[in-house]
């Protein structure tokens, strides 16, 4: 298979080279080809009428670049390309007027850089996902890589991703938990405290019981996931749950947090905090689940 053909079309040079970098890291560079690196909607355009690749990582906003991203859209529609590019849109917005319009626009996947699961990896593996499916549904139907392409749903890439894993729902129920404590959404840590809770979930429902175990190991991954520090995850981590403990009225905390703590303590450390909360939302995840019909005769 040939490598997939990508442009980046972000404003900051570190966001692009950070994307340039993990390619190399993960030894994608037989996987993946970048044609181009740009800061500029006007640029990205220009590309696409020279080379037209297979897929884009598009930064919504560009605000220290030039152009914006919709500016790129509204001008990829125009160009009316027989072979739709694979577009992967980066951004800090999580308003779904915004999502709808980009979909609108033929956009097929949506990151949002504050989420759980972001990562310059789930980006380019996302690509490389959608490159395989594509691949298999135009040998298996004899179709031209364009049509294979309109048959591989973005819904249908997105089950793949999550293989029934129902990312909303435990995103969901991660943030009720924690909003129910009052830990801030604009700190850093609670976005590596959720990112941690989510990993761990997420291995329960595989089944992995023996990796989701290991202590400080989920820290190190969260450092991973977020191309940060360490120390910086730990730190982070332990300052929004020291500001929770301090902001929140003792009565709610004791109301949601059921964990003992030690008196000398007086507060849980990041990696307790971590499992009492991965121990919560997989009960939550577990009745939420819909009740399954009963088998008879082979009817269900």
């Amino acid at each position: 298979m040939q490598p997939m053909t990508l442009m980046i079309i972000e404003d900051e040079e570190q966001e692009r080279k950070m994307f340039l970098d993990h390619a190399k890291k993960k030894g994608y560079f037989d996987k993946i080809k970048f044609v181009a690196s740009t800061n500029s909607s006007v640029r990205g355009l220009e590309v696409m009428q020279e080379q037209q690749p297979e897929g884009i990582i598009l930064d919504l906003e560009l605000t220290f670049g030039i152009g914006s991203g919709l500016e790129f859209l509204q001008g990829l529609q125009r160009m009316g390309l027989a072979q739709k590019p694979f577009i992967i849109v980066t951004t800090r917005t999580q308003s779904d007027h915004v999502y709808n319009l980009l979909r609108g626009f033929g956009v097929d996947f949506i990151y949002c850089k504050g989420q759980i699961g972001y990562s310059y990896a789930a980006v380019l593996d996302t690509f490389l996902m959608f490159k395989k499916m594509v691949s298999e549904v135009s040998v298996g139907a004899g179709l031209t890589p364009t049509e294979a392409a309109a048959l591989v749903a973005v819904d249908d890439l997105a089950e793949e991703v999550t293989q029934e894993f129902n990312v909303d729902d435990v995103k969901r129920f991660i943030n009720a938990e924690f909003d129910a404590i009052g830990m801030g959404r604009h700190l850093k840590g609670r976005l590596y405290l959720a990112t941690a809770v989510f990993l761990l979930v997420k291995e329960n429902h595989f089944g992995n019981e023996k990796t989701s175990k290991i202590g400080d190991s989920v820290l190190y991954r969260v450092a991973d996931e977020h191309e940060v520090s360490y120390s910086s995850v730990l730190r982070a981590m332990q300052t929004a749950i020291q500001n929770t403990w301090y902001d929140c009225d003792p009565a709610v905390l004791a109301a949601h947090y059921t964990a003992h703590i030690s008196k000398q303590k007086a507060q849980p450390n990041s990696n307790e905090f971590i499992y009492y909360y991965r121990d919560t939302v997989i009960k939550l995840v577990e009745k939420s689940k819909p009740v399954k019909p009963v088998q008879v005769d082979n009817y269900y």
